[in-house]
Parts: structure tokens; sequence; C-alpha cells
């Protein structure tokens, strides 16, 4: 409110200056001085805000000095700039939208469309050399989040904003508060999901991508929201990727302000029944029975998972190591172990990861997360499962290999490497008996069972086909 005098100042030096830009008969001197009329109350406006926004960040502009010095304040006293403001003002270099763009802020309302590929940064990289003050998004941690909440603050009412940023932007509890602003600040989202195998959106960069399309219209009451499935495709199809985008509408965030990757109404169906259950993985979870072990890896692996009761061998320039890429859970009861361990290692846990995840890590909400109820399953279920999941680790350790890799560090590992492509049908008969305990349809098993088939099994399903074909 203090600066109001100095909006509407602006506002009339701009009329002025377009004025004379627009009017035929004004000389090239009346346009001349109209033009730097508005740039010094554009730039005489900006030095206040530029004080008013290091005020916040506990800076002092001035200092009052005697004698000789330079003058920076338009009354009769002697001051200059702190070394500390001089030194923000480099850091930060304030750009004050309603000041540089005061017609569209201010008339206009905004600006009707935004277009963005912003920064993938951390904010602790950058934290020290520039704070940010006063975002809701501060506790994403991500510069991309700051800059789309700024960019949501300067749209119109009827706007649009399409923002291309990694896919965990839409799918981690971290990145809440940002989905949270975004879906109830416009009416419509389309997020549309990327891999970065086989093929990639952008050369070189092995990052999974989400592109995010959001529509404004206050006289649309009603809010809906549309995603796309994880698309993996291979080079050649590259020129199709944007033609073939179908967005699904699903009924609900199933995770907290999270999109889930669905392009079918079987897989919200899916996703419905999983949540129906009162309880999740997280219920099981003990730290302090440490007997009731299970391991997977927090990196890795692109179309399986491996979850094991066992620790991997790993070794290290010939000794016995410790994979840094390995951590573990521990479960409070021996029989819950093994059907929590079949449930991870199930394609069900694999349509949950890919739906609801970024694709990138198994973090630990990956599994914490997953509803399940074990005490609900009936005991010829859990026997068959317990014996399924003794059957499965057999397999796993019996059709490892042996791999080996030499790092940049020159230090040599070999560790033991699974193909649970191998054990797919003991994990088909795993996911028939979690289907009866969740409520699937036939038709829903049979998606389960065979989701992202044709990545996961490869070459081994077009030669099973191709034997197939021979008999």
């Amino acid at each position: 409110s203090e600066f109001k005098d100095e909006f509407h100042n602006i506002a009339r030096a701009f009329r002025i200056f377009q004025n004379s830009q627009l009017v035929t008969d004004k000389d090239s001197y009346t346009q001349r001085k109209a033009k730097i009329v508005l740039q010094k109350r554009l730039d005489a406006l900006n030095d206040k805000l530029n004080g008013y926004l290091a005020s916040t960040y506990g800076i002092k502009k001035y200092e009052d000095l005697g004698g000789n010095t330079r003058l920076f304040s338009s009354d009769n006293t002697l001051k200059q700039h702190t070394k500390e403001y001089i030194k923000w003002l480099e850091s930060h270099q304030p750009f004050h939208w309603f000041a540089e763009f005061y017609e569209i802020i201010n008339g206009n309302g905004g600006f009707d469309v935004i277009i963005g590929n912003p920064p993938y940064v951390e904010y602790s990289k950058t934290r020290n050399k520039y704070a940010i003050k006063g975002y809701e998004t501060e506790s994403c941690g991500n510069l991309y989040a700051f800059i789309m909440e700024v960019s949501m603050k300067i749209t119109n009412n009827i706007s649009r904003i399409g923002i291309i940023i990694p896919l965990s932007g839409y799918c981690t509890f971290r990145m809440e508060k940002l989905n949270k602003l975004f879906i109830n600040g416009f009416n419509r989202t389309y997020i549309s999901f990327y891999s970065f195998r086989p093929s990639k959106l952008f050369d070189g960069a092995n990052r999974t991508i989400g592109i995010g399309i959001y529509s404004k219209n206050d006289s649309i009451e009603e809010k809906k929201h549309f995603t796309t499935t994880y698309r993996k495709w291979s080079t050649e199809y590259r020129k199709f990727l944007f033609n073939t985008v179908f967005y699904r509408q699903f009924s609900r965030f199933y995770l907290q302000n999270q999109y889930p990757k669905i392009e079918k109404k079987c897989e919200d169906n899916i996703l419905s029944k999983i949540f129906k259950k009162n309880s999740c993985i997280d219920f099981y979870i003990t730290k302090i029975n440490k007997q009731n072990c299970i391991f997977y890896k927090n990196v890795g692996g692109l179309y399986w998972k491996i979850i094991t009761d066992f620790k991997p061998k790993f070794y290290e320039n010939g000794k016995l190591g410790i994979n840094t890429r390995e951590t573990h859970i521990y479960i409070d009861r021996k029989d819950f172990m093994y059907i929590i361990l079949a449930l991870l290692n199930s394609n069900l846990f694999w349509f949950w990861y890919i739906t609801t995840s970024d694709c990138w890590a198994l973090n630990p909400s990956d599994i914490r997360k997953l509803p399940i109820e074990v005490e609900k399953i009936n005991s010829v279920n859990k026997e068959n499962i317990k014996k399924l999941t003794f059957l499965l680790m057999k397999d796993l350790n019996n059709n490892s290999v042996w791999a080996q890799r030499i790092h940049k560090g020159k230090n040599k590992t070999k560790f033991q490497q699974f193909e649970p492509r191998k054990s797919k049908n003991i994990i088909d008969s795993i996911d028939q008996n979690f289907a009866k305990h969740y409520g699937f349809s036939e038709e829903e098993l049979d998606f389960i069972i065979n989701y992202d088939i044709k990545y996961r099994m490869g070459k081994e399903l077009f030669n099973n086909e191709n034997e197939k074909g021979n008999e």
C-alpha cells in the first residue's frame, strides 16, 4: 500500500509513452522524452522496492554519512548504500513483476500464458548464496518449485501454464505443497509422464520427466484432473510420441496431492481396491525385532526390483564388502515377513511402484505406504504365499550370476546379479493369491500380471512367443 502512488504514476507514464508510440503526429523528441520519463519512474520505483525487499532479509539499505559522498536519497541527507546491501543486490538481482509489467499485472490481472523449463537445482546448493523469503513451496527444496509458484502468482484468472519438470515433482511427498498449490489454483490439470529408457525426451539427460499443462477459468467451479501412463518408447517411435498422448481423468488422489500414472479405467479400479485396506506395510515394520529382515536396493532396477530375505553377495577388491545402495527393513513377525516379502516381489508391487512413485529411486515411502491387511488373509492363502516365497527366494538365488564392474576410482566390485524374468511363473502365482485378498476381478488380475510385460520380459517374451508359434 505504501507504493500505491508510485504505481499510479507508473501507469500514467506508461499510457503517455504508449500514446506517443501509437499516435502518428507525435514527433520523435516527444516519444524519447516519454520513454525517459517512464524509465526514470521505473528505476526509482525499483530502487524503493529493492530496499523494501532487502529489509525482509534484515539488510539495511543506507547508512548516514557526513562529508562529501554520493547522494542516494531524494532528501538532503548524505547517505550511501551499505556493503551488505550491495552484496545482496548483486547476489539476488531482484525483479519486480508488478513494476516491470505493471499494465499486464495490474491492467490484465497477469499473464495469459506461461511456458517454462525451469532449472532442476536443489535449493541446498544455492541457499548460502541466494536465500528466498515467504515462499509456500520452500520446503519442496528445488528451484523449479519456486519458479512455478511465482508463475502461478503472475497469471490472470483465465490463464494457462505449460511446464516441464522432473517426474518427482508430481509424484513425491516432498512436492506436496507445490502440487496442492496448483491443484487448488487451476480448474484443469493435465500431467503426462515420460521414462528415459529405452529412449528419452532429451539426449544426454537420464531423467524421468513430467509435463504439466494447467488451465484456469474462474467461471468453471468443478475441478478435473487428468494423467497419462508412464510412457516408454523406442527411438524410431519418438516422432509419434506427442501425437499419441492419451489423458485419463482419475477418480481421486490416492496419495495426498500426488498424481497417479494411469490411462485405463481398470487401473483406477485396481488402485481404488488397494486403498480400501485400512493398514499398510508401515504398520508391520519394526525397529525392535531385527530378526525378520528384508533386503532391497534403493536405486537401480528399471524393470524389476530385487527384494530378498537374504543379503546379496558383494565383493570389493576381492574382499567381502557392503553395497552402499542396499538397505533393509525389519518386520515384527516371521509369518508376516513372508507375506510382505511376496507382495514386494509381485507384479502388483511393480504396478503400485510405477503408478505412484518417481520411477527413479525405491524410496522408503514406496514400500511403507502400500496398503495391505495381513491379518485378514485367510490361512490357506497365507500358506500358499509362504510356500511360493520360499520357492521364489531359492529360484532367484539359483538363477543369479556373478557380475563385475571397474569404477572410476579403479575399485573393482563383484556382485550377485539376479534374473527375475526366469521366475515370472512363480511371481504370477503369488499375484493370483493376492488377487483374492484385494478382490481383483479376472480382468484386473490379468492386467496386473501382464503390466509392462513388453519391457519387463524383453527378449524372453518374444522368444517364448516364437516358441509357441513354432509349436
